[in-house]
């Protein structure tokens, strides 16, 4: 709870500030604790048999030039009989408005408040609670000024106007700064300004309207849950957040809370993981939250009933140059039948053919196969497919193809040619002469 007093002095103070500071600061980068400047502050005045018409008249007054210099709009619901104590959250809530401006002695009991510290010269005390959301961030709330009736009534008419200013502006969220030209002077001047000073517009500007609306972001409508392919599609339309940018939040309680965080609010749940978690034609809630740096607001309740029988994930073929395997989904639930018939052909130097009737294993001799080639399986050419059936499904895979390995075949070497003879070399012989030689003609003797 802050509670700032002003000190009187009737003497002029020595020194100048920064023109205005804030009294608390949060977050990274640091902002002012402030109001919502975009919801008007109610209030109620508790005159406690001490002031008349016009202190209140005075107040008002004050609080339409702080309603202008910060641009927050303020209204009056009259008159209460709360008076701020150290209780002042309670004393806010028991007067039914945002702010309670009262006068009272020191102390505790009837007319008195205990906000009312036993300081020499107190003219008045000011200050607001704050309130904390589920994200940190805290909104000023409860705000109060309790005017010290054994001292503000000595006051001229000018410098209770001032004293109410100053208190307001310690509502709004000022702090006290050391330059006699601002209201928020530590102390009250007989020669000071006799309205906010240039520095005390600028802090409350910054702490008004013009810094934006401090809202929470809005509840999402009930998002829709249904089933896209293979997953569990969560919806719901965008908020307008008037306070920043906003952040969707997915929850399950069956998932463990928390699903996912995102910037749109567009979830999807895989229906493997519903399966894994044996969530078997049973409900799954869904929950949406939108938040914003200010704070956070849930959606109602979306319920997604997982069907008895329904594919996670549809097969495929994944071949590699000694292998081939068909990937089956990752969750098949409960009830289900699998319907497999595919007709393999490898590609090798020739055809291997492998029939597989069910299982998902292929009996085929494809290792040896390779080895006998001596060659890597360049495509697998696929003709086939997957049913998949259960109560409420019944869903065929084509798996035909020619799924390519990547690998390279080598091209058969040219056959060897057949080598001309090899001469010899030693020539043939020439004949022999016969040394008898024939006669060619042979006279009888006489």
């Amino acid at each position: 709870m802050l509670v700032v007093a002003v000190v009187l002095s009737f003497s002029p103070a020595v020194g100048a500030g920064s023109g205005y500071r804030f009294y608390q600061v949060q977050g990274r980068p640091s902002e002012p604790i402030r109001w919502n400047p975009c919801t008007p502050i109610t209030y109620r005045i508790n005159t406690n048999g001490l002031a008349g018409p016009a202190s209140v008249q005075r107040v008002r007054r004050a609080i339409g030039e702080a309603a202008r210099a910060s641009g927050i709009r303020f209204r009056y619901l009259g008159s209460t009989r709360a008076v701020p104590d150290v209780r002042g959250r309670a004393v806010s809530r028991a007067a039914g408005a945002d702010l309670v401006i009262t006068w009272a002695y020191r102390g505790v009991g009837e007319r008195r408040s205990a906000l009312l510290p036993r300081v020499a010269r107190l003219a008045a005390v000011g200050g607001y609670d704050t309130e904390r959301s589920a994200r940190g961030f805290r909104v000023a709330r409860s705000g109060f000024v309790v005017f010290d009736a054994a001292r503000i009534f000595r006051m001229s008419a000018r410098k209770q106007y001032l004293v109410a200013l100053h208190e307001l502006g310690h509502v709004l969220g000022l702090d006290d700064v050391r330059d006699r030209r601002q209201v928020m002077n530590s102390v009250v001047l007989d020669r000071g300004p006799a309205h906010y000073g240039a520095g005390d517009r600028a802090g409350l500007r910054r702490l008004g309207r013009r810094a934006g609306c401090l809202v929470p972001a809005p509840a999402p409508q009930r998002p829709t849950a249904a089933q896209v392919g293979n997953r569990v599609e969560i919806v719901t339309p965008a908020v307008t957040s008037l306070s920043g940018k906003v952040t969707y939040t997915l929850s399950s309680p069956e998932l463990g809370g928390p699903v996912a965080t995102s910037s749109t609010p567009r979830f999807s749940v895989s229906l493997a993981r519903l399966a894994q978690l044996g969530y078997i034609a049973a409900p799954v809630r869904f929950q949406v939250s939108a938040s914003n740096r200010v704070g956070d607001a849930v959606s109602q309740v979306a319920v997604y009933r997982v069907p008895p029988a329904v594919l996670a994930s549809e097969p495929s073929v994944v071949v590699t140059p000694n292998s081939f395997e068909i990937v089956e989904p990752r969750a098949v639930l409960a009830g289900t039948t699998v319907d497999v018939s595919i007709w393999l052909s490898a590609s090798l130097d020739g055809y291997l053919d492998a029939h597989q009737s069910n299982g998902g294993q292929f009996r085929t001799d494809l290792s040896r196969s390779i080895l006998v080639y001596g060659r890597p399986v360049v495509s697998f050419d696929v003709l086939g497919s997957i049913r998949y059936q259960g109560p409420g499904l019944d869903r065929t895979f084509d798996l035909a193809g020619s799924y390519l390995t990547g690998a390279e075949l080598d091209p058969l070497p040219d056959p060897t040619p057949t080598p001309d003879p090899t001469p010899d070399p030693t020539p043939d012989p020439e004949p022999t002469p016969d040394p008898t030689p024939t006669p060619e003609h042979v006279i009888p003797a006489e």
